[in-house]
């Protein structure tokens, strides 16, 4: 990860309390799926990724307050 990269939103969004939940509601189960599986490794490799989804955690889901907004339920439902 370079010093002015942003991190890509489905990590930040996978970090935070629920965030599973709230990346089911946008994207299909299995394309989650597929990107929890793949987070622990690069996290485990990259320290500065890992320290911004530890401050994504800590910080509440746009996305989600977005998707409760427009009382979306489930990928545009």
């Amino acid at each position: 990860m370079l010093p002015s990269e942003r991190v890509c939103i489905y990590l930040r969004e996978l970090a935070k309390p629920d965030g599973r939940a709230t990346l089911r509601r946008v994207l299909p189960p299995e394309v989650v799926e597929q990107i929890a599986a793949i987070a622990p490794g690069m996290i485990a490799t990259a320290g500065p990724l890992r320290r911004a989804l530890r401050r994504a955690s800590r910080v509440p889901s746009r996305l989600g307050q977005f998707l409760d907004s427009k009382g979306t339920n489930r990928r545009g439902q």
